[in-house]
């Protein structure tokens, strides 16, 4: 199995999304939702519990989650969860996909 793990970005601009974060434990499923109206990136993932919208990923993972995300689907779970208490809360994602899905390689910035 394919896996990365990311943060959740955002929650501070999202309606309840602090609070939200601050209620999630280990394991929980988290459901990310490809976003390509967003105004401001076209590879925009929105990061959602049920109907709770969370944040987003960051925009480099997204630009990768999108990739694979167009070939398989992708699972995701609460990692950890971090600060609470007078820190803002937060949360690390880990996301999961099927390893025998062919992804494009990465470009390689050695000169020849």
């Amino acid at each position: 199995m394919g896996q990365m793990f990311s943060k959740v970005v955002g929650s501070t601009f999202v309606s309840n999304g602090q609070s939200t974060l601050a209620t999630l434990k280990e394991g929980n499923v988290i459901e990310l939702q490809h976003e390509p109206e967003n105004p401001f990136d076209s590879n925009a993932v929105v990061v959602r519990q049920g109907n709770r919208k969370l944040g987003h990923l960051p925009r480099a993972t997204a630009e990768k989650v999108v990739t694979i995300m167009k070939r398989c689907p992708v699972s995701c779970h609460v990692s950890t969860v971090t600060g609470g208490g007078q820190l803002h809360s937060g949360c690390n994602l880990s996301i999961t996909w099927d390893e025998n899905v062919v992804l494009p390689k990465e470009p390689n910035n050695q000169s020849k």
